[in-house]
């Protein structure tokens, strides 16, 4: 099972999100954290943000996150809308 860290930016973000996509998130982080490659559920993300991994919630939603395989850990880095990803 992989470990969560959530980044500033992700809490802050998280924290406007109504009601019932927090909810989504909240099982998208369940998802991610029970699967054995969390890499094959996101879609890689390319020119800055190459490296990290975008995991839609719905279709306007986003979570942002990367991966450290040597410490089995997932680092959130954001959630929001997909436009405001590449921002």
């Amino acid at each position: 099972m992989w470990r969560i860290i959530i980044t500033t930016t992700f809490k802050q973000r998280y924290k406007q999100l109504n009601g019932t996509l927090i909810e989504r998130v909240d099982e998208a982080t369940r998802t991610l954290t029970e699967a054995e490659n969390p890499l094959r559920l996101g879609e890689p993300k390319k020119g800055r943000l190459r490296g990290a991994y975008g995991y839609p919630i719905s279709r306007a939603c986003r979570i942002l996150y990367t991966l450290d395989w040597d410490e089995q850990t997932i680092h959130l880095l954001r959630v929001c809308a997909h436009k405001q990803v590449y921002r």
